[in-house]
């Protein structure tokens, strides 16, 4: 206490140095005018005036200086002079003059005359300070020394105490005002700390007594104060009143007292605020009463003075806000007022704080929680009565669930689930409903409208807190959640702030999360699939609402709450099947009827929504949802044994989303998403039903599965090809789509049924499908698609050399698996090149026909060598050798001359240009082997036999060839009317 005095007392006097200047500035600035206007109005002032001003100025400041007059006033004439003149000499006129600057070349005075101020000002000041010290000093030396008694003291330190505040008067109105005010001050605080003795330590008076008589001092030193018109006096009494509990302490505990003594002393001190408006007493009030408070409690305070703790925090709380309300009705600055009152009020948010940490009092929190609420309220009012106190408003927010988060982690239990609950819900809605009612009653959009919603989040984050500190989840939990989030998007919702919605959403899955950690038996599960089943049905309905709303009012809201608002049934739909997912990785149930009949429902309320409001992509996060929960429990918990329950499930499932679109046809009749989901649902849950029939049954009918796939979906398609009810866009996708399905499955029974070859054939075959469905349903998807499987089988073909080991070599040439497949292969090719429209189509710069057909002869060429091979190939495996035997080297001569020749007979009936060149480039192979090879190697016989054939091939060749050209040339001819034309293809 004595570093606490001696703060004070450092504080008062450079606060007092700060005035001293400013009076004495003031007074500089009043002499200037006074002369000025002597100057202007000469004898404006009389003798008198100045005698006072002379007197009220000490002799030799500057001041007195500069307040002398500077005009002169001349003698007067003569008598004979005068009575020469009868008629009066009028004043003149000094019009110039008033229009010049006065006094502008006059030096300033120094800052502050710190001989003045020490020698008149401070050391009076410092004396009646040191008079009241050395007044209470020597009452605690009588009382540790027993020099005088009890009563003596009390009626000496009386006499003293009016012994001063009468001298003080009595000098009042004299020059030695100063010294008047310090010992009115001195006498003041005396009389305080007399007072507070008799009472607390004496007992001589009763408590009423003591509070009359503190009351009557306490208006005597208001009175004084303002009479006297000295700040001094109030500072004194100010400082003197807040250091007479500690300086005469005994030790004992009486915060009736205390505290009924401190509420006095700042109801006097704000009479005089308001009354004068000396603003700077009532910070200072303030803080001497949180010293008073921090000292009470850090020494006395435990979980039994409870109630009294929190009666002085809400007394002193009180007040402060009656001071902030009766400030605006008093000439004072107010800002100055309400900043101070309401860091007092953080304060006492903050001894709060501190009681919750004192004993058990954060398990018995009802007391406490209710102080918390009470000064809340109070910055919730003062925050709807004046904007000024909105930021502070959010700042106590902030404190105040910090404070309950701090509780609900630390020291939340099972018995104190209900008064948390109430804590949530009162906290959050009292300051969710501020912002809105601000706003709805006082117009105007602030930026603290956010808040409506956010408060309730944090009330939603503080369920979740509370959840984890339980090992068992109650029910109860979920109506406070759904209290919650009403209020939260409600608020939102009047705010314009629609992310709030989304944020509950997250929240509240969050929280099912948190349950289903809890839960470790699935006898548990059915209350909570209850329960989130209600959410998602309420979440949905939101989500649906605030679309639309959105789309009627698209400019209340911002971009981002309607791209939120946009996305909200889809998270909501995504939701539930995330929480049922989590349940069946965790539990693995050996029978999923529970979790897969949660899924169903839930697939079915989505789908219901999108059936009523026309929302296809609805049925998207469903099937994704649906498909997720079967995979899942398939992977971690599936038993061959048990395989007939779980298909069903899976079959149903599908069978939901693809009857669908067309059971309700009529709702979706330009929505692409309903359709997708219809084609999607049999690829995708053809996977688990794939699985389970092959570890089941086995896969030596495998095949029949997919072609069970394919019939249905060829049932849908014609459906779709009855029905065209929609425009020829969407009617072109949905046959596309359920097509392209359809001949996927149709296709998919070869790779399953069969291997190697087989899954090369299934897609050319399937790619030529889709490029025969195209002609029928022009959708370019179909055709690129089947574009790229033509080329897939190619590429398998002919760059996979694991192709020769896919069966051992038989003992049959030519009619072998080279034989059909190959051939299949390229006539898909062709198929698909004279079926491709448009003609000329280019994919990648290159000819999409042109490719197709030089992929088909190419195969041809391919299969013409291995058959080539195989004839002459000994042992299980084929072998390419091009010299050896002479048979063997004579056919491929003849062979690649005779291919040549048909490709070059092709070229020329088709008028391809690229087929001519490649007939060219194969003629020059075989003409170069001959030459180079074979006249070599042959026989005589075999030579000649080789010789003579290809010597007739090229010339047969050569001869048609010249007879294109002629016909070319003849036809350019007329086309040019005769003139010497060319044709551009050479040889």
């Amino acid at each position: 206490m004595g570093l606490i005095s001696i703060l004070l007392i450092a504080g008062f006097i450079v606060y007092l140095s700060g005035q001293s200047d400013r009076m004495k500035r003031l007074e500089q600035e009043l002499l200037e005018l006074r002369g000025k206007l002597e100057k202007l109005s000469p004898g404006s002032f009389n003798s008198a005036g100045e005698k006072e001003e002379s007197q009220e100025i000490p002799a030799g400041s500057a001041a007195s200086a500069q307040s002398a007059p500077e005009f002169i006033q001349h003698p007067s004439a003569p008598g004979p002079l005068r009575r020469a003149s009868s008629t009066p000499i009028p004043e003149p006129v000094m019009s110039a003059g008033i229009n010049q600057p006065l006094d502008d070349h006059k030096e300033p005075g120094p800052a502050i005359d710190w001989e003045r101020f020490a020698g008149i000002k401070l050391f009076s000041w410092i004396g009646g300070f040191a008079l009241f010290l050395g007044a209470g000093f020597f009452v605690k030396y009588s009382i540790d020394h027993g020099l005088l008694s009890p009563m003596v003291r009390v009626t000496l330190s009386f006499i003293l105490g009016g012994v001063c505040i009468g001298t003080g008067l009595y000098l009042k109105n004299s020059r030695f005002i100063v010294t008047a005010q310090t010992l009115c001050a001195a006498g003041v605080a005396i009389l305080y700390a007399d007072i507070f003795s008799a009472s607390a330590s004496y007992h001589f008076i009763g408590s009423g007594a003591a509070f009359a008589l503190m009351s009557l001092v306490t208006a005597a030193s208001f009175f004084l104060s303002v009479r006297m018109d000295s700040k001094y006096v109030a500072l004194l009494g100010l400082f003197g009143g807040f250091l007479t509990p500690p300086l005469l302490s005994t030790g004992a505990d009486r915060p009736f007292a205390l505290f009924g003594y401190i509420l006095l002393l700042d109801t006097g001190i704000a009479a005089t605020v308001f009354r004068t408006g000396w603003t700077f007493l009532l910070p200072l009030s303030l803080i001497g009463t949180g010293f008073m408070e921090a000292g009470w409690f850090a020494r006395f305070f435990t979980d039994s003075r409870a109630l009294t703790g929190s009666a002085i925090t809400a007394l002193f709380a009180a007040f402060s806000s009656a001071i902030i309300i009766l400030a605006p009705s008093f000439p004072i600055e107010t800002n100055k007022t309400k900043s101070s009152c309401a860091v007092f009020l953080l304060f006492s948010i903050g001894l709060t704080a501190f009681m919750f940490g004192t004993g058990d009092m954060a398990f018995h929190p009802g007391l406490l929680f209710t102080l918390l609420l009470t000064i809340n309220a109070l910055f919730s009012y003062h925050a709807y009565k004046s904007r000024y106190f909105v930021p502070w408003q959010g700042a106590a927010s902030f404190f105040v669930f910090l404070i309950i988060a701090n509780w609900s982690v630390a020291h939340l239990t099972p018995a104190l689930l209900g008064i948390a609950f109430t804590v949530y819900l009162v906290f959050s809605a009292l300051n969710a409903a501020l912002p809105v009612v601000n706003w709805k009653l006082r117009g105007g959009k602030g930026g603290e409208l956010v808040f409506a919603g956010v408060y309730p989040l944090l009330g939603l984050a503080l369920v979740l807190a509370a959840m984890l500190k339980q090992t068992y989840i109650s029910f109860l939990f979920w109506p406070v959640v759904f209290l919650l989030d009403a209020l939260a998007i409600t608020a939102g919702f009047l705010v314009s702030t629609l992310w709030i919605a989304a944020a509950c959403l997250a929240l509240t899955v969050a929280g099912g999360f948190v349950w289903l950690s809890k839960i470790d038996q699935m006898a548990a599960l059915g209350g909570f699939m209850a329960i989130f089943a209600l959410f998602t049905v309420a979440f949905m309905a939101l989500g649906v609402y605030l679309l639309r709303v959105v789309k009627a009012r698209p400019g209340d809201f911002g971009i981002d709450s309607a791209e939120m608002v946009k996305a909200m049934p889809y998270l909501t739909a995504a939701s539930p099947f995330l929480l049922i997912i989590m349940a069946a990785a965790k539990l693995k149930p050996e029978d999923p009827s529970m979790i897969f009949g949660f899924g169903l429902l839930m697939s079915v309320v989505m789908l219901a929504f999108a059936r009523i409001y026309s929302m296809g992509p609805l049925t998207i996060p469903a099937l994704g949802g649906a498909f997720l929960l079967a995979v899942t429990w398939h992977s971690a918990v599936f038993e061959p044994a048990r395989a007939a329950v779980p298909l069903i499930w899976y079959v149903v499932y599908m069978f939901v989303f693809i009857v669908f679109p067309p059971v309700f046809r009529k709702n979706f009749l330009d929505s692409k998403t309903a359709w997708s989901a219809s084609a999607v649902s049999g690829l995708l849950f053809f996977m688990p039903v794939y699985d389970a029939v092959s570890r089941v049954m086995g896969k030596d009918l495998i095949g029949f599965l997919p072609a069970a796939f394919s019939a249905l979906y060829f049932l849908m398609l014609s459906e779709v090809i009855k029905h065209k009810s929609c425009g020829p866009e969407t009617q072109n996708f949905r046959l596309a789509l359920t097509g392209g399905v359809a001949l996927f499955f149709l296709t998919l029974i070869f790779p399953l049924q069969f291997d190697k070859e087989w899954i090369t054939l299934g897609w050319a075959l399937e790619g030529a499908a889709l490029v025969w469905l195209f002609r029928r349903v022009p959708h370019e998807g179909l055709k690129k698609w089947g574009f790229c499987l033509l080329l897939i089988s190619f590429c398998r073909l002919t760059f996979n050399t694991a192709v020769f080991s896919y069966h051992p070599r038989q003992a049959l040439p030519v009619f072998n698996w080279y034989l059909y497949t190959y051939l299949t292969a390229a006539a898909a090719m062709f198929a698909s090149a004279l079926l491709w429209r448009p003609r000329e189509e280019k994919i990648m710069d290159v000819n999409a026909k042109s490719v197709l057909m030089g992929c088909g002869a190419a195969l041809l060429f391919l299969l013409m060598n291995m058959e080539i091979a195989d004839y002459f190939s000994t042992g299980v495996s084929l072998t390419f050798q091009f010299s050896g035997n002479v048979a063997r080297d004579l056919a491929y001569t003849l062979g690649w001359s005779a291919f040549a020749s048909l490709l070059f007979g092709f070229g020329i009936k088709t008028a391809s240009k690229a087929a001519r060149q490649a007939s060219i480039g194969i003629f020059a192979v075989a003409i170069l082997k001959l030459f180079l090879h074979d006249i070599w190697s042959l026989g005589q016989l075999y030579r000649v036999a080789a010789f003579m054939v290809t010597a007739v091939i090229l010339i047969v060749v050569s001869f048609f060839y010249q007879k294109h050209l002629a016909v070319g040339k003849g036809r350019m001819g007329e086309g040019e009317g005769g003139s010497n034309g060319t044709s551009k293809e050479t040889v």
